[in-house]
């Protein structure tokens, strides 16, 4: 009985030291996440702590290359002594002084991967990354819903909770037809809306996907009021449609 009482406490300290992490820095990473980029000018990455508890991240890295690059610049360290409160964040950017200075920027037009993690001895441990893609001006890229979900264009929110953005139109709001040809002008915007009149227009008529289509029997300026609507809410757009003989 004796035996069999040392070979299964043996057995379960195997079992929870296999489950316990080797560094602080483990137990604790998967609570810290990228949450924001903004890259429109003083570029900067916002932090955030998903736990209940405040961490301490002195010491952690954060870098638009390798967390191990020897690119001058490219990693940034944050300082002893940083701590991010519960459910809180931490901002570095390109104008900050002290801890909150940003020694790199982020591509716009390029787009960029950040990375952030810590030195565990000769290794790197990588805990979060994103690809940051193209951003449109004015937007930011973080987590929606705010510090737990994926990465979608938002409100620039630096320092506070991420929420999305409604629908920016891209194309252009005029057009012109020509009388007696087929007229559809194909409407584009950013943030995944769904498109329809705010109120019926006699000879136009636009689907949900945003092409607008014209009767052109007759010259005439026709100047629709297009809703554009996603789940953060909707944004109207006047389009100025002219109908010309030639």
């Amino acid at each position: 009985m004796k035996q069999f009482c040392a070979r299964l406490l043996a057995v379960t300290f195997a079992v929870l030291a296999s489950t316990v992490p080797s560094s602080p820095a483990e137990a604790i990473s998967n609570s810290i996440v990228i949450n924001e980029v903004d890259c429109h000018g003083n570029d900067w990455i916002e932090i955030g702590n998903r736990s209940s508890n405040s961490i301490d991240i002195s010491d952690w890295l954060l870098s638009d290359k390798a967390l191990n690059s020897t690119a001058a610049g490219h990693v940034y360290t944050f300082p002893s002594g940083t701590r991010i409160a519960a459910r809180g964040r931490f901002v570095v950017q390109q104008s900050g002084t002290g801890a909150a200075h940003l020694g790199f920027g982020i591509n716009c037009i390029k787009g960029a991967t950040i990375k952030i993690g810590y030195r565990n001895g000769s290794t790197y441990s990588e805990i979060d990354s994103v690809n940051v893609p193209v951003i449109a001006p004015q937007i930011s890229y973080g987590r929606l819903p705010d510090l737990t979900g994926g990465f979608e264009q938002t409100a620039a929110t630096k320092n506070a909770a991420n929420y999305g953005i409604k629908p920016i139109l891209t194309s252009a709001t005029t057009a012109t037809c020509i009388k007696g040809r087929v007229c559809k002008v194909t409407l584009r915007a950013h943030n995944a809306p769904t498109f329809r009149l705010s109120k019926p227009v006699a000879g136009v008529s636009v689907t949900a996907d945003g092409v607008l289509s014209v009767i052109t029997s007759k010259i005439a300026t026709y100047k629709p009021v297009v809703v554009m609507t996603n789940r953060f809410g909707s944004t109207n757009v006047t389009v100025s449609i002219a109908v010309k003989l030639r």
